[in-house]
């Protein structure tokens, strides 16, 4: 995305969590997010619409008997909080932890130490090349020597690999 779209983006962000007003954006982002909407007619249709929505949303009658649903829920709270713990606790049983024994720990140890011999005896064998290009091959491509002289470029035969 490029710089354009990211200041988009950002003022979409600023419009939608603080609102149309300026004064409520971020003082860090404010005098930057003016000047886009100065210069770019996307960044003028974007506060405009957040001002329309702004707008709509204030004309809008005010909900029903919202007071008398603040109240009951705040009723319910102190109900629930003046009950005794005992009445609202689900228990449930415990899972015994899995026993951890010394041979399935020792395997893992084995398994581990196999793969490593194996990659130092590819990497110290020169099997490395024939590994990376067999695929190739099989897949009919023909790269040459390019690939193979790219994983191995940095060791010379004088190295010392183990």
């Amino acid at each position: 995305m490029n710089e354009h779209g990211k200041s988009l983006k950002k003022l979409a962000q600023t419009l939608e969590s603080c609102g149309a007003a300026p004064r409520r954006w971020p003082d860090d982002d404010r005098a930057a997010l003016q000047a886009l909407i100065r210069a770019n007619p996307e960044a003028r249709a974007l506060l405009h619409e957040a001002r329309a929505l702004e707008q709509l949303l204030d004309t809008a009658p005010p909900v029903e008997g919202i007071r008398e649903l603040e109240s009951r829920i705040l009723g319910s709270i102190d109900d629930v909080a003046a009950r005794p713990a005992g009445d609202n606790l689900i228990s449930f049983p415990r899972r015994a932890a899995p026993a951890q024994d010394r041979a399935g720990r020792w395997g893992v140890a084995a398994v581990l130490a196999a793969s490593l011999l194996v990659g130092i005896w590819v990497g110290a064998g020169g099997y490395a090349t024939s590994l990376v290009d067999a695929p190739l091959e099989a897949a009919g491509l023909d790269m040459g020597n390019q690939v193979s002289s790219y994983y191995v470029s940095g060791i010379s035969a004088e190295e010392d690999l183990l």
